[in-house]
């Protein structure tokens, strides 16, 4: 496997992480939680949040994160001093970080504050 088509991989695994936690910081926002005194309308407003989040997220991210994702993958590349090695650099120190915050969004958990 090549490594365009290992970074286009990588940008897919990083939009679909990225829009499901700004999909979850907007239903904490708005204060839905899952309600078992009404499943029907928390089910209802959970769907209708996760399409409107999903549909431009992924139309919109892919781009952004195309162009982030290649100058982040290449500066990466450069330090790490060659592209498959650099795209795994950089796909680590990218899935931590969505990790860290991850944590941050459905745990109220700051790994940072844990770990000085």
């Amino acid at each position: 496997m090549n490594s365009r088509k290992l970074t286009r991989y990588v940008i897919l695994i990083f939009t679909i992480l990225m829009a499901d936690v700004i999909k979850e910081i907007v239903l904490h926002m708005i204060g839905l939680e899952k309600d078992v005194h009404h499943p029907y309308s928390s089910a209802a407003i959970g769907m209708g949040v996760i399409v409107v989040v999903f549909y431009p997220m992924f139309t919109i991210m892919e781009k952004v994160l195309e162009y982030i994702t290649e100058h982040y993958v290449k500066a990466t590349k450069g330090v790490a001093g060659g592209s498959i090695k650099g795209l795994v650099v950089a796909f680590v120190l990218g899935i931590g970080i969505l990790y860290f915050v991850y944590l941050k969004v459905w745990f109220n958990l700051n790994i940072f504050s844990r770990l000085f």
